[in-house]
C-alpha cells in the first residue's frame, strides 16, 4: 500500500534501467510534458499512466516530476486542490528517498520536492514552515555544491535568483534566516535551462519570464515579452502561458499582438466551453476584452466582457465590475 501511494508499485521488486538517457532528457518524457501542458486532463492521464506503470526507474521518475508539474498547472488553469499538490510532492519526496542509492538524478528530486513545498507553504501564508523548508533546500544545495544537473539548476535558479529579486532589507532578513546564495549563480542556472533541452526548460522559461515581469520587464535573464514569446512558441496550447504573454504585450501597448496570441485559446473555448476551469476561461476573456478596448474594437470588448460574465463563479470575478465600466465608457464615446 505504501509503495502504491508513493507511485512505486511497479518498482516494488527493484527498478530497471532500460536506456542510458536520464529521465529529464528522454523523448518520451518531453512528449508527456507537452500533453500535460495543454491542460487536457484526459490526454495527460493517457501519457502519464504508462510511465507510472513502467519498471524503468527513469520513466517513473519522469511521471513523478510531471505529476508535480500537473498539480501546479491545475492550480493555475484547472480546479486543482492543495491536497492534489501535497500528494504529488509526497510522491516525489518518497520516490527520491527510495531511489537515492541508484543515482543523483533520483536523489536530487528531494530538492525539487522541497523547493515546490516552499512555494506552497508561502501561498498558504505559513511563512515559518516555508523558511524552515527553504533552509533545508539551502543545506541540500550546499551538500551538492560543484554538482550539476537540470534538477539542481532549477532549484538553484529558483532560490538564488529570487534572492536577487529581493530588496536589501529582505536579503538581510533572508541571510539572517540562514538562506544564502549568489543571485548570479541563480541566473546562470536558469539560463542553462532556458537554453537547454531538458524537460525543465518550460518551467525555467516561465520562472525567468515572471522574474523579468516583476522587475519592470527586464532582468539578466532577458525581456519578459521575449521570454513569453518563446514559451508560447514552444507550448502553443498552454492557456496560462498565452494569458501571461498576452497580458505582457498589452502592458507594452501591443493589443493587436495580444489578441493574436489569445486567438487559438478563445477558439478552443468556443469549441469546448468547459475545456478549462472557470478561472482560466475568465482570465482569457478578461485580457481579450482589455486588449480589444485598447485596439478600439469596442463590440469585441463587449462580447468578451459578456462571455466573462457568463463563466461560472471564479477567482477572477472581482475584476468584472471595473471591466464593465470601461466597456460602457467606450460605448458611450462611440
Amino acid at each position: 500500500m505504501f509503495a502504491s501511494v508513493l507511485g512505486l508499485g511497479a518498482l516494488a521488486s527493484g527498478p530497471a534501467f532500460a536506456a542510458p538517457e536520464p529521465w529529464y532528457a528522454r523523448a518520451g518524457c518531453h512528449a508527456a510534458l507537452e500533453e500535460v501542458l495543454t491542460g487536457d486532463a484526459q490526454a495527460a492521464e493517457a501519457a502519464l499512466r504508462p510511465l507510472e506503470k513502467s519498471r524503468d526507474a527513469d520513466n517513473v521518475a519522469c511521471a513523478v516530476y510531471l505529476r508535480a508539474v500537473e498539480a501546479d498547472l491545475d492550480r493555475a488553469i484547472g480546479d486543482g486542490s492543495e491536497r492534489q499538490r501535497d500528494r504529488a510532492l509526497r510522491r516525489m519526496l518518497g520516490f527520491a528517498k527510495a531511489h537515492a542509492k541508484y543515482g543523483p538524478r533520483f536523489a536530487d528530486l528531494e530538492i525539487d520536492a522541497r523547493m515546490r513545498r516552499v512555494r506552497a507553504l508561502f501561498e498558504r501564508d505559513d511563512k515559518t514552515a516555508a523558511l524552515r523548508e527553504a533552509r533545508r533546500v539551502n543545506d541540500l544545495l550546499d551538500e551538492r555544491r560543484g554538482a550539476s544537473s537540470p534538477t539542481l539548476d532549477f532549484a538553484r535558479g529558483a532560490m538564488y535568483s529570487a534572492l536577487g529579486q529581493a530588496g536589501d532589507v529582505a536579503r538581510w532578513f533572508l541571510g539572517m534566516a540562514g538562506l544564502g546564495g549568489d543571485p548570479k549563480d541563480g541566473y546562470r542556472a536558469l539560463r542553462r535551462l532556458t537554453e537547454g533541452s531538458s524537460v525543465y526548460r518550460a518551467e525555467a522559461l516561465q520562472l525567468a519570464r515572471q522574474f523579468a515581469a516583476d522587475a519592470d520587464d527586464t532582468t539578466a535573464l532577458g525581456d519578459a515579452v521575449a521570454l513569453g514569446e518563446r514559451l508560447v512558441a514552444l507550448y502553443p496550447m498552454n492557456p496560462q502561458y498565452a494569458y501571461d504573454h498576452a497580458y505582457g504585450l498589452l502592458k507594452k501597448g501591443q493589443p493587436d499582438r495580444a489578441l493574436d496570441v489569445l486567438g487559438p485559446h478563445l477558439k478552443a473555448i468556443e469549441a469546448a466551453p468547459d475545456r478549462w476551469a472557470p478561472t482560466m476561461r475568465a482570465k482569457l476573456h478578461y485580457v481579450a476584452s482589455r486588449a480589444a478596448l485598447k485596439a478600439g474594437a469596442v463590440a469585441s470588448a463587449r462580447a468578451h466582457r459578456d462571455a466573462m460574465a457568463q463563466v461560472a463563479p471564479n477567482d477572477y470575478a472581482s475584476r468584472l465590475p471595473g471591466l464593465t465600466r470601461a466597456v460602457e465608457r467606450a460605448e458611450a464615446r462611440e
